[in-house]
């Protein structure tokens, strides 16, 4: 079973090497600890909203003589500058990425002698938003395995296929939505723990869990194509129609390229309040990233091109008292069938899959 305190510990340490940095260069080597400055602001590992103006400062413990330049960067580009002779530097920046996450705000001090101290610190813009909050109503109720450790569900058309996981019991399956049974299944190789699934054209894609090793089948057939590699554990799987994207337990959506899985880009997701971290299976829906949030019975809307969360839906109550049992695990799968229209939702070891409508909650 996917423990819980896996690569989950990562993102508790999000700003863990953030500490402040410094150091001086003399023929081009740095020199910790024999530095004149250090940065008063903003703060390691401070959170700050889109659009709000961020001060940063730098201080000199002593003038050089010789001072040639102060630089401000910002991941590598440069917000300020000034040849001025001073004890502090200021400069209000306002970020204008439009794309949450994670900045490094690095400053340089240059000499005439050709001398450079560095001193950096990390920071992290949050959405100015609260999300809208949403909850649900049951449209259809379907069985659904509960043998199944669902990690990836998805609909291709009007077809459902669905990952499932633990060792040795992991499988690509196509199941009928109606009954629950499943017409076809092909096992994953029994040392490795089957993770999400998406499906882009005659091609079905599925992650492992620690092995950083993916599967392609043909769509038809479920013969095994070829397999890929990736950076991290893999999680929840799904894509946009160009570009496969996957998560990995952590606050972060990596965007590879189908043909060679070359990673393209990486998307950090923060609501008003932070990371929104335990992202686990995905899919795509009108323009959308919707992603469980492990151990819980929240899905989380996000905008895929800033990481913003834009929704969070409270599927609470799902479950009947009837429906429990001692192998129930939590909610994860969420499938979409674009062609009706439809949103269906099941958990790890659950006895039914829900059709079900997406509501804004009462105020």
């Amino acid at each position: 079973m996917k423990t819980y305190l896996s690569t989950l510990c990562i993102v508790a340490l999000l700003f863990s090497s953030c500490d402040q940095t410094t150091g001086t260069k003399e023929n081009g080597s740095l020199i910790a600890n024999k530095t004149i400055s250090y940065i008063n602001a903003p703060g390691s590992g401070k959170q700050f909203a889109e659009r709000s103006p961020i001060s940063l400062e730098l201080t000199l413990r002593s003038v050089p003589e010789d001072l040639d330049s102060v630089i401000f960067y910002i991941n590598g580009e440069i917000v300020y500058s000034s040849i001025e002779r001073s004890e502090k530097y200021s400069f209000s920046y306002s970020d204008t990425l439009n794309q949450m996450g994670r900045r490094t705000f690095k400053t340089l001090l240059k000499s005439k002698g050709g001398t450079e101290e560095e001193n950096s610190v990390s920071f992290a813009i949050t959405s100015a938003n609260e999300p809208v909050q949403y909850t649900y109503k049951i449209n259809a109720t379907y069985p659904h395995d509960v043998q199944a450790y669902t990690q990836g569900l998805e609909f291709s058309n009007g077809s459902l296929f669905e990952g499932t996981g633990l060792d040795g019991r992991s499988e690509l399956r196509l199941v009928d939505r109606i009954t629950g049974k499943v017409i076809k299944s092909v096992p994953v190789e029994s040392n490795y723990f089957g993770e999400g699934i998406t499906i882009m054209e005659d091609k079905i894609f599925q992650l492992t869990y620690r092995a950083r090793t993916g599967y392609v089948y043909d769509k038809k057939s479920f013969e095994k194509i070829r397999e890929f590699n990736y950076e991290t554990e893999g999680w929840g799987m799904t894509n946009d129609g160009q570009h496969l994207i996957y998560s990995d337990g952590t606050h972060q959506l990596y965007f590879l390229n189908p043909e060679n899985f070359q990673k393209i880009r990486t998307v950090e997701v923060y609501d008003n309040g932070g990371p929104q971290n335990y992202i686990n299976e995905l899919e795509y829906i009108n323009g959308e990233i919707w992603a469980n949030i492990y151990q819980s019975d929240l899905i989380i809307r996000i905008d895929p091109m800033s990481g913003r969360v834009t929704g969070k839906i409270d599927m609470r109550g799902l479950l009947a008292p009837e429906d429990l049992h001692p192998s129930i695990d939590v909610l994860n799968g969420i499938a979409y069938d674009k062609a009706a229209g439809k949103i269906y939702v099941t958990g790890k070891n659950y006895p039914k899959l829900w059709e079900v409508s997406i509501l804004p909650k009462a105020q």
